[in-house]
């Protein structure tokens, strides 16, 4: 009978800390949404950051004393991880050699590689399709020009290693590599969104998710299968929750390994 009442008291203090933090959260959070706007262009991004503040907020109330005023606290806390945000984002383009740094004589224009016809209808092939593809992805601002110029290359030549495909380009090696660990998921999201027929059509691609989503091996997270869901299968324009970009970006690249593609 103790251990129940025990519980019961468990319950009712953890539900009046909930409470609150629910009160004093709400007070303080215009406060954090105005700074977390004034720290990101991307509106998505500032809503990003204030998920994980005030998460840890939550997570650090039950040893809040008081010392200074709660809405002190947050903002210190809200600070602390613009910080390390901008810290992360400024250490990963360290990593990432930027794509403009091309030398003098790379191609100024997207290169034309002709692939061979189907010899035996004289259509084009699905390659040639592709590649007007990429030129469209950049025509709508989806690909920058040194990702699309290196895509091309690259299934133009595809057995040519990254120096040897560099050297064809006046590139160095490394930016062909980056450009095009960026380029391809975003060219599988503007494949998804604006050309499904070229990835079998609506109810191929559907089957796929469905395949993706009972992967035990990659599944597909809960943000990722709603994010798919919304945007790609049922065509919402409003559908934008913090992370979307990111989540379609990881759904798609799981979902296009279930397509039966070539």
């Amino acid at each position: 009978m103790l251990s129940i009442q025990q519980t019961a008291d468990s319950g009712s203090a953890e539900e009046a800390k909930r409470e609150e933090f629910t009160k004093l959260w709400f007070q303080v959070r215009p406060q954090v949404v105005a700074l977390c706007r004034r720290s990101f262009r991307d509106a998505a991004d500032g809503d990003d950051v204030l998920g994980r503040i005030a998460l840890r907020a939550w997570r650090g109330f039950a040893d809040f004393r008081g010392e200074s005023s709660f809405s002190t606290w947050v903002i210190s806390i809200a600070r602390r991880e613009i910080a390390r945000t901008h810290a992360r984002e400024d250490a990963r383009q360290q990593r990432e050699v930027s794509l403009e740094v091309v030398s003098d004589n790379a191609p100024e224009r997207l290169p034309s590689h002709p692939a061979p016809a189907d010899p035996s209808s004289g259509a084009p092939t699905r390659q040639n399709a592709l590649s007007g593809l990429v030129k469209k992805a950049v025509a709508a601002s989806e690909l920058s020009e040194v990702e699309a110029r290196v895509v091309l290359a690259r299934m133009a030549q595809p057995t040519l290693s990254w120096n040897d495909l560099a050297l064809t380009m006046g590139m160095d090696s490394t930016v062909c590599a980056v450009a095009h660990c960026r380029a391809i998921p975003k060219l599988r999201v503007f494949l998804f969104l604006r050309y499904p027929s070229f990835l079998g059509g609506t109810e191929a691609i559907e089957e796929a998710f469905e395949a993706a989503q009972n992967d035990s091996s990659e599944p597909l997270s809960t943000l990722e299968a709603n994010t798919f869901r919304g945007i790609v299968l049922e065509k919402s324009s409003a559908y934008r929750k913090p992370g979307w970009r990111l989540a379609l970006r990881a759904a798609c690249n799981k979902v296009v390994k279930k397509l039966p593609l070539p």
